[in-house]
């Protein structure tokens, strides 16, 4: 950050002025008037926003912020549940250092029709630089990501695996709520055989703030006519009153 510039004058060189000043009659009152001039005052320095883990835990959106028929789950969302965050194509995001995370996931009562779920992801570093290293590392990766591609089915776990799905992802970057923000915006489509409702939108979100690192994701399953729209404008409505409370 660029601190401005004081426009007051080297103690040597004030006095300096003021010697002439006073220095024979010759000199114009521009000249007098411009000596008496006091030198305008430094601004201040800002303090860099600094957030600790605590804060960042107990501002953590709940069931209540997000929807009336939204409850708590177990982590599901690949790499919450350990220092990383989720990319294009099932693919994670192992965040550097050792910062310290916390994380929250809540979904409809019933997972298996449409509904919303929401997963976020705090990580506080012990300072700006390590967070904006992270932050630069999160959206180089997910810049890359290919535009379209079919995705094949793969273990995730002892006893699960991804189905396959056809993938468009879109990358943006903009300010939100004051915090640098990079969204991934990924449209899977499965195949009808599996369900009438075979269309997933997902939103991921990250941002920085500070020596803070936020990452979060907000997916919805519709139905084929539906739009994406609706889905990514309720991610960042979630994703401001998440940000406003972080502060």
């Amino acid at each position: 950050m660029l601190t401005p510039r004081s426009c007051a004058l080297p103690a040597s060189l004030t006095l300096l002025a003021m010697s002439l000043a006073g220095c024979g009659g010759g000199h114009s009152k521009n000249t007098r008037a411009a000596a008496s001039t006091p030198p305008a005052s430094a601004s201040p320095i800002p303090t860099p926003v600094s957030y600790t883990a605590q804060r960042m835990k107990s501002s953590l959106l709940t069931a209540h912020d997000i929807g009336s028929r939204t409850r708590s789950t177990s982590l599901t969302i690949l790499g919450f549940d350990k220092s990383a965050v989720p990319s294009c194509a099932d693919s994670i995001i192992k965040l550097p250092g050792r910062p310290s995370t916390a994380a929250h996931q809540f979904g409809p009562p019933d997972p298996r029709y449409t509904g919303e779920n929401y997963a976020v992801l705090g990580a506080v570093y012990p300072d700006a630089a390590s967070a904006a290293s992270a932050f630069a590392g999160i959206r180089s990766t997910v810049s890359a990501c290919p535009g379209k591609q079919h995705v094949r089915s793969r273990k995730v776990g002892a006893n699960q695996a991804t189905l396959p799905y056809d993938q468009t992802w879109k990358t943006t970057t903009d300010s939100t709520a004051g915090w640098t923000h990079v969204r991934g915006f990924e449209k899977r489509t499965y195949s009808p055989s599996l369900s009438v409702i075979n269309i997933e939108y997902q939103a991921y979100d990250y941002a920085l703030h500070g020596n803070a690192v936020i990452a979060s994701l907000y997916w919805k399953r519709v139905k084929p006519s539906a739009s994406g729209d609706p889905v990514a404008k309720q991610a960042t409505a979630l994703l401001t009153k998440q940000l406003a409370k972080f502060g």
